[in-house]
């Protein structure tokens, strides 16, 4: 995504919360991540961190269940966070 934004352009990453800590397992059993893991992968790369909106979070969703639970899905707790690609 990094080398496919011109300078200056955004990049945004809604996903599905994982509890904190919670590491790869909970993607790959769950579909869920822990932002703080999303956060240190993008700014690797040479995103700059611009903003997070809470506007899809629920905090009812203990995020112990798939984000296809039937009990949880559509309902699920998650987050957006806007990047952007460094002008220089």
């Amino acid at each position: 995504m990094f080398r496919a934004l011109r300078p200056g352009g955004a990049y945004l990453v809604i996903d599905h919360r994982a509890q904190a800590g919670a590491g790869q397992g909970a993607a790959d059993s769950l579909h869920l991540i822990d932002p703080a893991q999303v956060m240190t992968e993008v700014l690797a790369v040479g995103f700059v961190f611009e903003a997070e909106s809470r506007a899809l979070a629920n905090p009812a969703d203990s995020g112990s269940e798939s984000v296809f639970a039937p009990g949880v899905r559509g309902a699920t707790d998650q987050f957006a966070h806007r990047f952007r690609r460094p002008r220089v």
